[in-house]
C-alpha cells in the first residue's frame, strides 16, 4: 500500500491576507480591551464609593491614571482637610496603606495644593507593585514604628516623581534594616524632577540603615530637586546615605540641593558613610548642585568602624559647576576621612568648590585613586590628622587653574598627594596660599614618579615648626621633578622661612627654568631667582575661581621673567582652559619690552591700573 500523499501547495494569497487581517483585528481588540483609563476622584473620603479615592486605587490597572485635578477643585475638595497644614492647602487622609497596581500614574493638582497623608499610623502613604509615577502631589506623614522601607512612597520597580513634595516620612525597624525614609524602590531606580523631600528619616535599633530620604536599588537621579533635614540613624548597625542611597548605577544631581546625616549612635556600632549622598557606583553633580552640611559620624569604639564622606561617599565622584560645603566626618575610634567627599575610585572637580569641610584626614576631599581639579576653589577646610584641603593616596592627580587657600590641619594643610610608585602629579596655573599646618608640616606634600609644577604661586603658608611650605619626593627609582615659571615666597615656619625642599629622590629635570624661590631649603634649578623680595600684594583677589590669588606689584622681579610651557593663553583668572583674558604673556615690562610671561599664577597686565600700595617690602 502506498503512503498517503501530503500536499505541499501553499495557501492562496487571499487566505494569507485574511489570516493577517484576523490577527491584526484580534490584536486591536486586545489592545482596546486594555486601553488606558482615567479615574476621576471627586471626594476625599477614604472608601470604595464610586468617585472616591480608594475606589480609584482599587480599580486602576497598568497604564491608568488617577486624576485628582478635574473634580477636586480648589473651591470644593469635598471631605478633605482644608486647613493649611505643613504648607499644604488641602489634605486627603488615608487610614491604611494605599496599594496601587504596577504602572499606575497619580496626577495631582499641585505639590503644595493637595497632600495624601497616612497620619503616621504605621502605614505607607502610597505603595505600588511595579513601576509608579506621581505628578504634582504632596505626600506626608507616612510611617511610625513601621514600615521599615519607603514610609511615604514605595514601589517594586522604578519610581518617577515630578513636582512632588514628601514631608515628614519615617521608616523604622526595631531589629532589622531600614531603607528609604521617604522614597524606596525595591528593584528599580528613583527619578525626581522639581520635587522635594523634607524631614524624613530611616532609623533602626540594631540593623543597618540606607537612605534617610531616598533609596534607589539601581540608581537615584535628581533634577531641580531638594532634600533637606534627612537622617539615616542606627544604634548598632551601619548608616549609609543620610540623604540619598544609590546602588552601582549611581547617583546624579542636576541643579539640586541635598543635606543629610548618617549617624551611628552606639559604641558597638559600625561605619557611617555619605552624610548627604552615598553611592556604590558613581556620584555626579552638575549645573549648580549643592551638597551642604552633610555629616557621617560614628560613636563606635571599634577601631575598624569609620566615618567617610560627610557630603558624599562614592566609588567615583564627578563634580561640575557645583559646590560641596560644610561636610563633616567623625569616628570615636576609627578613621574619619573626607569631610566634603570620599572617593574609592577617584574624584574630579571642575569649576566647583569644596569649602569648610572637616575630618581627621582630608578635610576637603579624600581620594583613594586619584584627584583632578580644574578651575576650582578648595578653601577653608580642616583636617585634625592631615590633608587639610585634599588627600590623594593613589592614582594620578592633576590640579589646574585652582586655588587652594586657608585650609588647615595637623598634617600637610593644603594638598597631601602621595600616590608614589609610577604615578604622576601635575599642578599648573594654580595658587596655594594661606594654608596653616599646626605641626611641622607645610602646605604641599608631593610624592610621585613624575611631578610637574608650572605657572603657579605658593605663598603665605605657615607651619608650626621646621618644615618647608612644599616637600617633593620621588616614587619609584628614576623619579623627576619638572618646575617652570613658579613662584615660592613668603611662606613661614616655626624655624623661620623655608619655601621649597626637594628630596634627592626626585631631582629637577634639565628643562626646569624661570622660577622664583625666595628661601630654598635645598638646591634649585639653574637660573632660579633666590633671596629676593617678590613684592606680593598682601590684599588678595576675589575674582572668579581666582579667589585669594596674590598679585605682584609692577616692580617685582617676577615680571616678564617667566615661561609658558603649556602655551597658556590666560593666567589663572581666565576661569577656563581656553580662556584668553587676562593674557598669559602681557608685557612690555620693566625688564623686557616684548610680551613675556610673568612667574607665578598671576600675570600683571600692563593695561591694568597699577597700584603699588599694600605690597610687602621684605624688610
Amino acid at each position: 500500500m502506498s503512503a498517503p500523499l501530503v500536499s505541499s501547495k501553499r495557501p492562496s494569497r487571499r487566505k494569507q491576507l485574511a489570516a493577517s487581517v484576523a490577527a491584526v483585528l484580534a490584536l486591536s481588540a486586545s489592545v482596546a480591551s486594555h486601553a488606558a483609563a482615567t479615574w476621576f476622584v471627586n471626594d476625599c473620603t477614604d472608601d470604595t464609593t464610586a468617585g472616591h479615592f480608594r475606589w480609584a486605587v482599587n480599580g486602576a490597572v497598568s497604564g491608568d491614571t488617577i486624576d485628582l485635578t478635574t473634580q477636586l477643585t480648589p473651591a470644593g475638595y469635598p471631605n478633605c482637610t482644608n486647613a493649611v497644614l505643613n504648607g499644604f492647602n488641602h489634605t486627603l487622609l488615608v487610614g491604611s496603606t494605599v496599594t496601587l497596581a504596577a504602572g499606575v500614574t497619580i496626577q495631582g493638582p499641585g505639590k503644595d495644593e493637595l497632600a495624601i497623608s497616612a497620619l503616621g499610623l504605621n502605614a505607607r502613604a502610597i505603595s505600588a507593585s511595579g513601576n509608579l509615577t506621581i505628578n504634582d502631589l504632596g505626600v506626608k506623614y507616612g510611617g511610625g514604628t513601621s514600615p521599615s522601607t519607603g514610609a511615604c512612597i514605595r514601589a517594586t520597580n522604578d519610581i518617577t516623581l515630578t513636582n512632588v513634595r514628601a514631608y515628614h516620612c519615617y521608616s523604622y525597624s526595631n531589629a532589622g534594616s531600614s531603607r528609604g525614609g521617604a522614597v524606596y524602590s525595591f528593584l528599580g531606580g528613583v527619578t525626581m524632577t522639581g520635587s522635594t523631600v523634607d524631614k524624613s528619616a530611616a532609623d533602626s535599633v540594631s540593623g543597618s540603615v540606607r537612605g534617610g530620604a531616598v533609596y534607589g536599588f539601581t540608581s537615584v537621579s535628581l533634577t531641580d530637586s531638594t532634600i533637606t533635614n534627612s537622617t539615616a540613624t542606627t544604634q548598632t548597625g551601619s548608616a549609609e546615605g543620610g540623604g540619598i542611597w544609590a546602588n552601582t548605577a549611581g547617583a546624579t544631581l542636576t541643579g539640586s540641593y541635598v543635606t543629610g546625616t548618617a549617624y551611628v549612635t552606639g559604641a558597638a556600632g559600625h561605619h557611617a558613610y555619605g552624610g548627604g549622598v552615598y553611592s556604590r557606583g558613581s556620584a555626579n553633580l552638575y549645573s549648580g548642585s549643592f551638597v551642604r552640611s552633610g555629616k557621617a559620624t560614628t560613636a563606635s569604639t571599634t577601631a575598624a568602624d569609620k566615618g567617610l564622606g560627610g557630603g558624599i561617599a562614592a566609588g567615583s565622584i564627578y563634580v561640575k559647576q557645583s559646590n560641596i560645603w560644610y561636610g563633616h566626618t567623625a569616628a570615636a575610634a576609627g578613621a574619619a576621612r573626607g569631610g566634603n567627599l570620599y572617593s574609592k575610585a577617584g574624584a574630579t572637580v571642575k569649576y566647583s568648590s569644596l569649602q569648610l569641610g572637616s575630618a581627621k584626614r582630608g578635610g576637603g576631599a579624600y581620594a583613594i585613586n586619584g584627584f583632578t581639579s580644574k578651575y576650582s576653589l578648595i578653601h577653608g577646610n580642616n583636617a585634625s590628622g592631615g590633608g587639610g584641603g585634599v588627600i590623594s593616596k593613589g592614582g594620578n592627580s592633576s590640579v589646574r587653574g585652582t586655588t587652594v587657600s586657608f585650609n588647615s590641619g595637623f598634617g600637610w594643610s593644603g594638598l597631601d598627594l602621595y600616590p608614589g610608585g609610577a604615578s604622576t602629579i601635575t599642578i599648573r596655573n594654580s595658587t596655594i596660599v594661606h594654608n596653616t599646618g599646626s605641626n611641622s608640616t607645610g602646605a604641599l606634600y608631593l610624592k610621585a614618579y613624575t611631578t610637574t609644577l608650572d605657572n603657579s604661586t605658593v605663598a603665605y603658608n605657615t607651619s608650626a615648626s621646621g618644615s618647608s611650605a612644599a616637600f617633593v619626593t620621588g616614587g619609584n627609582a628614576g623619579s623627576t621633578f619638572d618646575m617652570n615659571s613658579t613662584l615660592f615666597a613668603s611662606n613661614a615656619s616655626g624655624a623661620g622661612r623655608n619655601d621649597l625642599f626637594v628630596d634627592s629622590s626626585a631631582p629637577f629635570t634639565v628643562t626646569s627654568s624661570n622660577n622664583f624661590v625666595r628661601d630654598p631649603g635645598s638646591g634649585v634649578p639653574t637660573g632660579t631667582i633666590v633671596g629676593e623680595c617678590p613684592h606680593l600684594r598682601q590684599i588678595y583677589s576675589t575674582t572668579g575661581w581666582a579667589f585669594f590669588m596674590q598679585r605682584p606689584n609692577s616692580k617685582s622681579l617676577v615680571i616678564d621673567a617667566g615661561s609658558n610651557p603649556l602655551n597658556l593663553t590666560s593666567d589663572q583668572r581666565g576661569d577656563a582652559v581656553g580662556a584668553t583674558s587676562p593674557p598669559r604673556a602681557s608685557g612690555p615690562g620693566p625688564n623686557n619690552p616684548s610680551p613675556v610671561p610673568d612667574i607665578g599664577a598671576w600675570e600683571v597686565d600692563q593695561d591694568d591700573s597699577i597700584f603699588n600700595d599694600n605690597y610687602e617690602t621684605c624688610q
